[in-house]
């Protein structure tokens, strides 16, 4: 296995949110509730923290398949926490158009 350097985890990262963000928003538009959209994107996190540990499940290292299912849904759960108050914000916006 090559190592995964810094820019090539950060790029794999932004294009997995760039694909399950576009299609989070698509759906989102549909739904009346802030409720559902916290749904919808705890279902996003899931799903890209399980996509990482696919990743980082390959690579060779020490961590046991716990630990780094831990950390790849920790990852996950922060960053889609910030993408979750960003859209909580400009989601009105983009529907009162």
């Amino acid at each position: 296995y090559r190592p995964m350097t810094i820019r090539s985890a950060l790029t794999l990262a932004f294009l997995l949110n760039l694909i399950s963000h576009r299609l989070l928003w698509l759906a989102a538009l549909r739904y009346d509730s802030t409720g559902q959209r916290i749904v919808a994107e705890t279902c996003v996190a899931f799903l890209e923290g399980m996509l990482i540990f696919a990743v980082v499940s390959r690579r060779p290292g020490t961590e046991s398949r716990i630990s780094r299912l831990g950390w790849s849904l920790l990852t996950a759960i922060g960053v889609n926490t910030l993408s979750l108050l960003i859209g909580l914000i400009m989601m009105p916006a983009m529907i009162n158009r």
